[in-house]
């Protein structure tokens, strides 16, 4: 009986194992896709201020003003 209990306590050491290995693998991969996401809208915000640096002063600019009327809400099928 005892050592069927070890086997059971070892095996259950092992699948913990595992799948904390897969966990940290996943991790890391998240952990590098958020790292690539992040230098992409870094990217996209500074071409964005360039294009915004470069459009004539106006006294409001039409995004800064609020829609006239919002549309419908798409239906959902």
């Amino acid at each position: 009986m005892p050592d069927s209990r070890l086997h059971r306590l070892e095996e259950n050491l092992a699948f913990t194992e595992r799948a904390t290995d897969e966990l940290a693998a996943e991790v890391a991969a998240l952990n590098r896709r958020l790292d690539d996401l992040t230098r992409r809208l870094s990217s996209i915000e500074s071409r964005l201020g360039r294009l915004a640096d470069a459009l004539p002063d106006r006294d409001a600019s039409p995004l800064d003003e609020p829609p006239a009327a919002l549309p419908p809400p798409l239906r959902q099928q």
